[in-house]
């Protein structure tokens, strides 16, 4: 009771006179990860109010559904499929499971952890989606969501990716003399015929060869790939500046932004893996 009352109490009231849920573990690596908990939502029968918009990863997708009828809005989709792949449940079959979790629900910051107050009798007991409805997450194009009956939750990729970087320079009070970019592919196996398929000789299974981008505990990069191409593969085309590869400069990479916070240039050693994960000699680049 002592710790269902502590995490019940992690409720504010917004400036609209909504009561939304706050994140309950606001310093752990799960808070930094799903930076969507920090998004106040009102509830689906709230209307127009002065609400903040969406921050974090939720600010990074759009969501053409009608609120009014959606019982799970877009920042509780995203904080209930990160804490699901944080809990290794990568399926998301695994969610018809865990939607009846109350634990879940209250991590994620649902209001009616127990779902006694779903609208629909045969949801009640299940506060969380099933399957369907975080499989929709970022299906959706800009062209054909807001028409499409299903797939209406559009994802900004570029957004995401400035994300990660964002995440990383806020992670900094001053910017270091050096930081040390590592650059590396592993092997994500599959088991059954997902497309793009490939038997990768070196891991000895069929897999996707992600290439990730590392600087310390943080990840600045993370891009999926098929297995039949080289490790290295894609590797310059990532550590290009937005402007070299033909794209606006977009919030972190902007450098009236940077300059303001982190003044000064910073030394960057790059270092790339070879073909089948050993280390080439590190590159310094300015």
């Amino acid at each position: 009771m002592f710790v269902l009352s502590k995490l019940r109490a992690t409720r504010t009231n917004t400036p609209c006179g909504h009561t939304v849920p706050q994140p309950i573990f606001p310093n752990t690596a799960a808070a930094w990860c799903a930076p969507a908990l920090t998004a106040a939502a009102c509830p689906p029968t709230a209307g127009p109010c002065c609400c903040a918009p969406p921050t974090g990863t939720a600010a990074c997708f759009t969501d053409h559904r009608a609120p009014r009828r959606c019982e799970h809005p877009l920042r509780d989709l995203l904080a209930q499929r990160l804490f699901a792949l944080a809990l290794g449940c990568e399926g998301l079959n695994d969610h018809d499971r865990l939607r009846a979790d109350s634990l879940l629900a209250l991590a994620v910051g649902r209001d009616d952890i127990t779902g006694e107050r779903r609208v629909r009798q045969r949801d009640r007991g299940r506060p969380l989606a099933g399957s369907s409805t975080p499989s929709r997450l970022g299906l959706g194009t800009p062209e054909e969501a807001p028409g499409d009956r299903y797939r209406r939750i559009v994802a900004d990729h570029r957004r995401l990716d400035a994300l990660l970087v964002e995440q990383f320079l806020d992670s900094h009070d001053e910017p270091p003399a050096e930081i040390v970019l590592d650059v590396d592919a592993t092997d994500d196996p599959l088991h059954g015929r997902q497309e793009g398929r490939f038997f990768h000789g070196y891991y000895d299974c069929c897999c996707y060869l992600p290439l990730y981008v590392t600087c310390g505990p943080h990840i600045l990069c993370g891009r999926l790939r098929t297995a039949d191409r080289d490790a290295a593969d894609g590797t310059q085309e990532e550590l290009e500046p937005p402007a070299a590869r033909g794209q606006p400069a977009l919030r972190g990479d902007q450098p009236e932004a940077g300059a303001g916070r982190h003044p000064g240039a910073v030394r960057a050693a790059v270092l790339c893996a070879g073909g089948h994960g050993e280390p080439h000699q590190g590159a310094a680049a300015g």
